[in-house]
């Protein structure tokens, strides 16, 4: 995560690492909702594709970084 981020990909904040735990920020609304997973979201055709553009850099950023990410799924 900390290595993502430097690399400039949209990734949650990394809180902290310690003896193979991630703590990082979570991703919600202002009302403090957490974000729903994508497959619950209920995206429309229409919003699909500028995510799926966005998705798309994103992972060319890890790329770039020679990182892969090892569990991308919706």
């Amino acid at each position: 995560m900390y290595a993502l981020q430097a690399a400039g990909v949209r990734v949650p904040k990394p809180v902290l690492f310690y003896e193979g735990v991630l703590l990082m920020e979570v991703i919600g609304d202002h009302e403090g909702r957490v974000a729903p997973r994508l497959v619950e979201a209920g995206v429309t055709k229409e919003q699909a594709l500028p995510m799926y553009e966005r998705l798309r850099g994103e992972v060319v950023k890890m790329l770039a970084a020679d990182l892969i990410h090892g569990d991308l799924s919706e």
